[in-house]
């Protein structure tokens, strides 16, 4: 194959080479790379200094956990010049490498079709050079979101010195587009603590946080200044929604969109305002919530899906013929036999002249009886009457309790002065037969009463049971 052929397709292969190098930087966007500093403080003792790498250091836990970052309008036109410039430069080194190729053929004496690819080659650089300094900003063409890359310290565990440079020119050679910094100063028993964040595109420092705290309420300050560490972070307002769903291997759809919760049962960074949430899980019929979170805030779903197992359930009464209404649907009369039931369910039975009767049918046991009374019957004061008779027990139990004791410690104390009397022979006879007599008489009283405090204490148990058993059958 003749040498100039040769050339031409290798430069042809060069210029593709670079142009789809120059394309593929530009589909993937730069990270957010953000880095956080050690906390200055001042008048801190030694313990209260720990505040100085102990709080940045959570800031970092706090941006590890932050997905993405949504940059401003002054972020996304400083991202779209820098990739101009970028590209530009690129360009301009591919023209001046094309030219010197082509210098290089003309001295070599190639042949006419050879240098007139090239002039194309070198034409057609400088035309996409004049289209991109013509080209004029959109936001459409800047990323939505981008990665967040901490800093590599950071990523370590470690924390940067605060710099003696000023922070744009530190930013520049680091390559930063943020930073996070803080001082803590003492005030009295207290400490006064700022949280301000530095941004490399618009060169303006904001306050995250103020505040003040004693030294062991670390934690006070972490919580309070997070909503908004995490809004820088993240680059617009937030809501989280926190679940707690039974069963656990519950789905979500958020939206309509499928979503998983992180193992703590949390959703993050969600758009603030009314969402919908479906919960599904097989086995189980699902159910649909509408939530209105707040901004900055966490809002919690509880909730509990029914299984879809069904049962089989035989439903009497006393007497026969009552109505049985299920979920409020009339589903026939006493004895009845439903199949294919759902739990839980609302079981209710209703017959002329008798007291209606109500359920909630969980799916524990295959069978369900009634005990349907008159409406001539007075349910309330016949549960009534029972609450009186358990309280009137118990009173009388919690009453005799006293003597109980009062009657031991007075034979207790007789008991002691007879064994000593007899133990030292300090005492006459008719002394120490007295305080014998005295002893025998309270440990008398003392076992009366325990039989006492048996007697009510059944009495209050057979009350209570009473009470509860009417409570449920009536």
């Amino acid at each position: 194959m003749d040498r100039s052929v040769l050339k031409r397709i290798a430069l042809i292969l060069t210029t593709a080479l670079l142009i789809t190098g120059t394309a593929d930087a530009q589909e993937v966007p730069k990270p957010w790379r953000i880095a956080v500093t050690r906390f200055s403080g001042s008048g801190l003792s030694l313990e209260q200094s720990q505040h100085l790498s102990g709080i940045p250091l959570s800031i970092i836990r706090t941006v590890e956990r932050t997905p993405v970052h949504n940059p401003s309008e002054t972020e996304r036109r400083k991202r779209w010049e820098e990739d101009q410039d970028r590209e530009l430069r690129e360009l301009e080194l591919q023209l001046n490498k094309k030219i010197r190729t082509r210098d290089l053929l003309y001295l070599q004496r190639e042949g006419t079709s050879v240098l007139r690819a090239a002039s194309e080659d070198i034409d057609e650089i400088r035309n996409r050079i004049d289209v991109l300094m013509s080209e004029e900003y959109s936001w459409e063409k800047a990323a939505d979101q981008i990665d967040i890359l901490l800093a590599e310290k950071n990523r370590n565990g470690e924390l940067y010195d605060f710099p003696e440079l000023p922070l744009d020119i530190w930013c520049y050679r680091a390559g930063f587009d943020a930073v996070i910094s803080g001082f803590i100063e003492r005030l009295g028993e207290l400490l006064y603590i700022e949280i301000k964040a530095y941004s490399a595109a618009s060169g303006q420092t904001e306050t995250l946080y103020r505040g003040s705290f004693f030294s062991n309420e670390r934690d006070v300050v972490l919580e309070e200044s997070r909503p908004s560490i995490r809004t820088y972070t993240y680059g617009r307002e937030w809501s989280d929604l926190i679940v707690e769903v039974e069963p656990e291997n519950a789905e979500y759809l958020i939206d309509g969109v499928p979503a998983i919760p992180d193992g703590r049962g949390r959703f993050s960074y969600l758009a603030p305002g009314s969402r919908e949430v479906i919960v599904s899980a097989e086995g189980y019929e699902s159910k649909s919530f509408s939530i209105d979170l707040q901004s900055g805030e966490s809002g919690t779903l509880n909730a509990s899906l029914n299984s879809l197992n069904p049962v089989s359930l035989l439903i009497r009464s006393e007497p026969d013929g009552a109505d049985v209404f299920i979920d409020s649907r009339l589903s026939g009369a006493t004895p009845l036999y439903v199949e294919e039931l759902v739990p839980p369910a609302t079981i209710l039975l209703r017959r002329d002249g008798f007291q209606e009767q109500f359920r909630v049918m969980d799916g524990g046991t295959p069978l369900l009886d009634f005990k349907l009374h008159p409406d001539s019957v007075d349910i309330n004061g016949i549960v009534e009457k029972s609450r009186s008779r358990f309280y009137r027990g118990l009173t009388a139990f919690l009453l005799s309790l006293p003597l109980t004791v009062v009657t031991y410690g007075q034979s207790e104390q007789f008991a002691y002065a007879y064994n000593s009397a007899v133990t030292t022979g300090t005492g006459s006879i008719d002394e120490i037969d007295r305080l014998k007599t005295q002893s025998t008489l309270w440990y008398t009283a003392y076992l009366g009463s325990l039989f006492l405090n048996s007697i009510l204490f059944a009495d209050t148990i057979i009350g209570m049971t009473h009470y509860i058993r009417s409570s449920q059958e009536y």
